[in-house]
């Protein structure tokens, strides 16, 4: 979901080259810098409403959802101070945090596979190892290189 393939929007954007407006906002390098509209929009109603949708709705199981919610970042953060991407980044990595620490797996060996478990607990077992499994190609196919490239990616790493 690349803004830019919206007329709307890239009209928004020849707006804000052509006419800037001055709201003495703090660049994290430097003194005051000016905002387009386009930043402004997007700082104000569009970011704080992917906040909400990635901590809120968001799946990180879906491909669709990631695939669609990384692209959208990725044409956010060009209009974002590193403040706010730090929040973003943060928003996005704890929802994927919380959603793999709630994959609960019992360790079993292959041997416990036997008619000594229940056919439940093999079930479960592969059905979150299933979810693990979707969540880490997620992670890794979408995520990781929506994120790399952020100056802020780094700080949370750990």
């Amino acid at each position: 979901h690349n803004l830019s393939q919206y007329s709307w929007f890239r009209q928004l954007e020849r707006c804000g080259t052509e006419g800037k407006c001055d709201l003495s906002h703090k660049s994290d390098n430097e003194g005051n810098y000016r905002s387009s509209v386009t930043d402004i929009i997007i700082q104000k109603l569009l970011l704080p409403r992917f906040i909400i949708s990635i901590e809120k709705h968001y799946d990180p199981h879906s491909k669709r959802q990631c695939k669609a919610a990384s692209e959208l970042y990725l044409s956010l953060v060009k209009h974002i101070p590193t403040k706010l991407n730090k929040k973003t980044i943060n928003s996005i990595f704890q929802c994927l945090n919380h959603s793999v620490n709630d994959i609960a797996i019992p360790v079993l060996k292959s041997y416990d596979f036997d008619q000594s478990t229940s056919k439940d607990a093999q079930i479960f077992s592969l059905g979150q190892l299933w979810k693990l499994k979707k969540i880490i190609i997620n992670i890794c196919q979408y995520w990781i290189p929506a994120l790399r490239d952020s100056e802020c990616y780094n700080d949370f790493r750990q």
